[in-house]
């Protein structure tokens, strides 16, 4: 029977002398079954072994008692194995004897140092790192009560680990000051904590009033993550000291305020100083305005002056056509001096557009029919009858004459004008392209800028107002140009208007400095 079993197995009576060993056990032990039969376990088991063995053998067989206990035994050279043993005692042939099967668990002995070796590390690992963590770690169990408190915790609070672990953590740190409503929550969170994991102050960080052994209180950032150990809530707590953060914060607050009176104070001096210096640009503005009407005004008043005098002197003797050129000539310098007063009035005024439909290329030809087109420019007017445009017609027509003029002027001896469109993201893209001189860099940089002109006559109007116009129907004006290539100027009209009313609400553009809006060169453009 004794074979049968696949663990080392010997029988002993009530002496301790070996009776009987199955071959598995001759294996294990390594000795001869001769040896071993006959003699006592104290010839070659250890006296703890034998002492556990007197104490379980002989006992009585009907009991059902089983005896477990180790024991290292010798298993080859040099070499020991660790046997859980169970002792179970029997009758044979009526003797009562000990039937002892030897159950090997070396490996699982050795498994178990192994991680109680790892556990010890892991241990000491952890007491480093929380050692060398400057904050404060508290471990709680479900019960609030400390299990764990690193040394920064210790010097934080002033409670050392023995005065600390076993005690309730609210008792330690929270301050006898506290309130009754926040004693309250403070149980209403215990009691939230035990149950689900969570509280008020789990999962995020809090700014709250801690306290010292020595009563002390203080500032501290609190971050709380639940555990779960044995099925029960436990809590572990960072606590951080602010309170030099906090009189940082003070200090950076005051500095803030008394730094904000400064600029106040500083805005207040430099508001000034813009008032001042606006009324001085205003009154170089009104300056140079003046000295520019005045300039160009003064040339239709000479000729009006000159023709009136001619006419004066000459009285009866004046031939009729001579008459008729003399009035031609006053005609033209008052419709001159009047344009003058028109620009003027037109770029100061604010804006109301009167919205229609109208076909794009019917635009255009009446645009053209303004304009006095010379024999050597060829004109091709290439905008189709749809899609239909919503603008105020006045408005655009001046636009479109204005750039026709411009570009007749930048072809002195001959050239060529295409004016083409397309539909683009609702919107129609009409193009000017002309083959005259070009833009300079100079003067491309302030081309729509009010006073800006390289024409011997004229207030520098023109440009200024068209963009003004264009833009108040929500659209834009671009220009692109190569000296000596020819230049490209392109309106973009929405096809539906993007106000209701139209127009502007407000339009004030104030005039640059003169150095900046003043250029009156020899060209043209």
């Amino acid at each position: 029977m004794i074979e049968l079993i696949p663990e080392p197995v010997l029988l002993a009576d009530t002496l301790g002398k070996i009776v009987n060993i199955n071959k598995r056990a001759k294996e294990t032990i390594g000795q001869e079954c001769r040896l071993l039969i006959g003699n006592k376990f104290e010839d070659f088991l250890p006296t703890t072994f034998e002492a556990n063995l007197s104490e379980n053998m002989g006992k009585n067989p009907n009991d059902n008692n089983l005896s477990h206990y180790g024991v290292q035994l010798p298993i080859g050279k040099g070499e020991f194995g660790f046997f859980e043993i169970i002792d179970i005692p029997i009758k044979h042939e009526g003797q009562v004897l000990d039937l002892l099967v030897f159950h090997d668990i070396t490996k699982r002995k050795e498994q178990q140092n192994n991680l109680q070796k790892d556990l010890f590390e892991s241990e000491k690992r952890f007491q480093a790192i929380t050692n060398a963590v400057k904050d404060a770690i508290i471990l709680v169990d479900e019960k609030a009560k400390v299990t764990y408190w690193n040394p920064s915790a210790e010097k934080m609070f002033g409670f050392s680990q023995e005065e600390a672990i076993g005690k309730n953590i609210h008792e330690l740190v929270v301050p006898k000051s506290l309130c009754k409503e926040g004693k309250e929550r403070i149980a209403k969170s215990v009691k939230m904590f035990t149950k689900t994991g969570a509280g008020y102050y789990t999962i995020i960080k809090v700014e709250v009033v801690g306290c010292g052994k020595d009563g002390k209180e203080f500032p501290v950032e609190l971050s709380i993550s639940p555990i779960e150990f044995g099925g029960k809530w436990n809590a572990v707590g960072v606590a951080k000291d602010i309170t030099k953060i906090k009189k940082m914060q003070g200090e950076l607050s005051r500095y803030s305020e008394k730094l904000e009176e400064l600029v106040e104070k500083r805005n207040e001096q430099l508001k000034q100083a813009q008032e001042k210096l606006v009324i001085t640009e205003r009154l170089a503005a009104i300056g140079e305005l003046a000295g520019m009407v005045g300039h160009d005004l003064r040339n239709p008043l000479t000729g009006i002056k000159n023709s009136v005098y001619f006419l004066k002197k000459k009285g009866d003797e004046v031939p009729e056509i001579q008459y008729r050129q003399m009035l031609d000539t006053i005609d033209n310098c008052v419709d001159y001096s009047n344009k003058i007063v028109n620009d003027l009035l037109d770029y100061s005024r604010e804006l109301q557009l009167e919205v229609q439909s109208f076909s794009p290329r019917n635009l255009m030809i009446e645009s053209l029919s303004l304009v006095d087109v010379p024999e050597k420019i060829e004109i091709v007017n290439n905008l189709p009858n749809e899609p239909q445009l919503k603008v105020d017609g006045d408005k655009i027509k001046r636009v479109f004459v204005n750039l026709i003029k411009n570009a007749i002027e930048s072809m002195p001896n001959v050239g060529k004008l295409t004016i083409d469109s397309r539909t683009s993201e609702g919107n129609l893209e009409i193009s000017f392209a002309d083959t005259g001189i070009g833009i300079s860099d100079q003067v491309l940089a302030r081309l729509f800028t009010p006073l800006l002109t390289t024409k011997a006559q004229g207030m520098g109007f023109g440009l200024a107002i068209c963009k003004r116009n264009v833009e108040a129907h929500g659209g834009t004006i671009k220009v692109k140009t190569a000296t000596g290539e020819g230049t490209i100027f392109t309106v973009i009209l929405p096809l539906e208007p993007k106000v209701e009313n139209g127009g502007e609400k407000i339009w004030i553009n104030k005039l640059e400095s003169s150095s900046l809006t003043m250029t009156k060169t020899s060209e043209t453009q």
